[in-house]
């Protein structure tokens, strides 16, 4: 029972640095520091998103299907050059995201964009037998979302594609209240222990 315990305390612990860090993140975001710096802290540790990403890691393979594909949907944009993006894999699964740069709202322009890159980026990797990923889902990360008539319609739209478009803070708020809910699940497994009761929680 005890060597379970430290075990438990040792994930309690490793679960509550993440959170800090994921507290830092806030941070920068809440000081609009969210271009190549973030992305590159992310790509470092993608679970600063979501618990469930933890595994995942750069994909490196698809670099030029991924330029292109980019070159495609973005090329004719003014801001193709400010623009950042990453891919994510894990298993089978791919991860798409893209970072607008901070001041831009997003509208129906980014996301079309958006939805094609993504789309052009699926097309490719249904037509190569030598690409084993069956679930690619995209997420534009971006400053503002607009409140038009009819947008919110719009990403319901994508949604229901697994596309999906999320403000910064927004995005690091839900992996904070995931890594909290976490961290309470695994406290609760021995919840008399004082050790774990005094693991300090963010606010």
């Amino acid at each position: 029972t005890e060597a379970q315990i430290i075990t438990t305390l040792h994930t309690a612990e490793v679960v509550y640095t993440k959170l800090q860090a994921i507290k830092g993140l806030e941070t920068r975001v809440s000081q609009r520091e969210i271009e190549r710096t973030v992305r590159d802290c992310i790509a470092k540790n993608p679970w600063m998103i979501s618990p469930r990403w933890e595994t995942f890691a750069v994909e490196k393979s698809l670099s030029t299907i991924c330029a292109e594909a980019s070159k495609d949907a973005f090329k004719s944009s003014e801001d193709f050059n400010k623009r950042v993006d990453l891919i994510l894999s894990a298993g089978p699964e791919l991860l798409a995201l893209e970072f607008m740069r901070p001041g831009l709202m997003l509208d129906y322009d980014h996301l079309d964009r958006f939805r094609r890159y993504v789309y052009n980026i699926r097309g490719y990797i249904n037509e190569s037998s030598g690409v084993e990923f069956n679930k690619i889902t995209g997420y534009i990360i971006a400053d503002k979302i607009a409140e038009r008539r009819g947008i919110r319609s719009q990403l319901a739209d994508l949604e229901s594609n697994g596309l999906y478009a999320m403000d910064w803070m927004t995005l690091v708020r839900r992996a904070k209240l995931q890594w909290k809910e976490f961290l309470d699940h695994v406290k609760l497994r021995y919840p008399e222990d004082p050790r774990l009761e005094n693991i300090g929680e963010l606010k």
